[in-house]
C-alpha cells in the first residue's frame, strides 16, 4: 500500500470519527427532547456502524504505517538497525538482503513478521510491547528479540527458491532447520551489525 493510500485512509478515518461524534451528539440532544422517540437507524449509526467504520479505516492506516521502516526508525534506539540496512560496508544479513534487492519494500516487516494467519496481529502486539519496553527500560539499551529468530521467517522466501535444497548443508539439516533446532543465523548471521 502506497503512502498516498495511507493518507486517504487517514482522512477517511478522521471524517468518520467526526461524523460519529456529530451523530452521537445529535442523538443525545434528540434523546433529551424525546427520550422514547430516537429512531433505531440513528442509534444503529451512532453506536454501531460509524464506530466500526472508524475502527476499520484507522486500523488499516495504523497497521500499514507500522510496516514501513521509518516507523521502526522513529525510536532512536532502532536507528542503527535501520541505518545498517543501507550501509554499503555492512556485513549484516539484513543489509545484504536490502542492498541486493532481495527485499524490495518494508524490510523490517518482511523479515520480522510472522506469516501465520494471525501473524500480523501478533507482530503489532509484539511491536507495541517493544515500544513499551523502550519507555520503561533504559532507552539506550539495545533491543533484543523476545524469542529466538524463527527459521520460518527465512523459509517464507527461501524455501521457494529452486536452489535452497541443492545446498548440501540445507538438505542434510532440513529437519533441524524446520524445528528450529538449528538456526539459519548460525551459518548466515549476524542479521544486524553488532554493537
Amino acid at each position: 500500500m502506497e503512502n498516498h493510500d495511507i493518507n486517504i485512509f487517514w482522512w477517511i478515518s478522521i471524517s468518520l470519527c467526526l461524523a460519529t461524534i456529530a451523530t452521537i451528539v445529535i442523538t443525545g440532544i434528540q434523546g433529551r427532547r424525546q427520550p422514547n422517540q430516537i429512531p433505531k437507524k440513528t442509534l444503529f449509526f451512532a453506536i454501531g456502524l460509524l464506530p466500526l467504520s472508524v475502527l476499520y479505516f484507522s486500523d488499516i492506516t495504523i497497521l500499514q504505517s507500522m510496516k514501513d521502516e521509518q516507523f521502526c526508525n522513529s525510536c532512536h534506539v532502532m536507528q542503527p538497525f535501520v541505518d545498517g540496512l543501507y550501509d554499503e560496508e555492512s556485513e549484516g544479513l539484513a543489509a545484504q538482503h536490502v542492498q541486493h534487492i532481495r527485499i524490495r519494500e518494508n524490510p523490517c516487516y518482511t523479515c520480522h513478521s510472522d506469516y501465520q494467519i494471525l501473524g500480523g496481529v501478533r507482530d503489532k502486539i509484539r511491536g507495541l510491547r517493544h515500544m513499551l519496553a523502550f519507555y520503561i527500560k533504559d532507552e539506550n539499551e539495545r533491543p533484543e528479540l523476545y524469542d529466538p529468530y524463527p527459521n520460518e521467517n527465512c523459509f517464507s522466501c527461501h524455501m521457494e527458491s529452486s536452489t535452497f535444497m541443492e545446498i548440501e548443508d540445507h538438505a542434510d539439516n532440513i529437519e533441524e532447520l524446520m524445528t528450529d533446532d538449528v538456526s539459519c543465523l548460525e551459518c548466515h548471521g549476524p542479521s544486524h551489525p553488532e554493537e
